[in-house]
């Protein structure tokens, strides 16, 4: 997450304002504190509002980070934080005092709705398929986490054992 953005996904909505910020911070972690390796979180929303520009937007983060020498681990779920006010139209405002007042759970919970086991966790499925099967060959994609610290719910561990599905099948071993 770029240093001036308020959390861990929703910027990728607004890439070109952060770029800037992804082109300098990137070589000055390989600098000064020697990180070759990093994760990032990838946020659903931001690519159920445009799949293309997301993964356009993803390959050009891929750019900047093979400039420095850095290896990327991207994350697709997860459910710290907050589970509503996730937006693709207006930027979260840090509230002073409140830790990770802007980080986001992915799915968020209105995006939960009609997406289940029954039916497969439509449409959730075409956002980790089609992102692995765009970047598995990148060489700075070290690896997909389908889901950070999933809820012990019949949702989350659902969601999280069917993307893993998912993410194998574009990639297997």
């Amino acid at each position: 997450t770029p240093a001036a953005a308020p959390g861990n996904g929703y910027w990728w909505q607004w890439y070109d304002e952060y770029e800037p910020s992804v082109e300098r911070e990137l070589p000055l972690l390989k600098k000064h504190m020697g990180l070759t390796t990093m994760r990032v979180w990838l946020m659903y929303g931001v690519y159920a509002a445009d799949p293309d520009g997301l993964h356009a937007k993803m390959a050009r983060f891929l750019a900047t980070a093979d400039k420095s020498n850095i290896s990327v681990g991207f994350v697709f779920f997860g459910d710290c934080f907050n589970h509503a006010g996730g937006s693709v139209t207006t930027q979260c405002t840090p509230h002073k005092g409140v830790h990770n007042g802007c980080w986001m759970s992915s799915p968020q919970d209105a995006e939960r709705v009609g997406a289940n086991a029954t039916n497969g966790y439509a449409p959730l499925k075409s956002y980790v398929s089609s992102t692995v099967a765009k970047f598995k060959e990148h060489p700075r994609v070290r690896w997909w986490e389908v889901f950070n610290e999933p809820r012990r719910d019949a949702y989350s561990l659902g969601l999280r054992n069917a993307a893993y599905g998912w993410a194998k099948a574009e990639q297997p071993a």
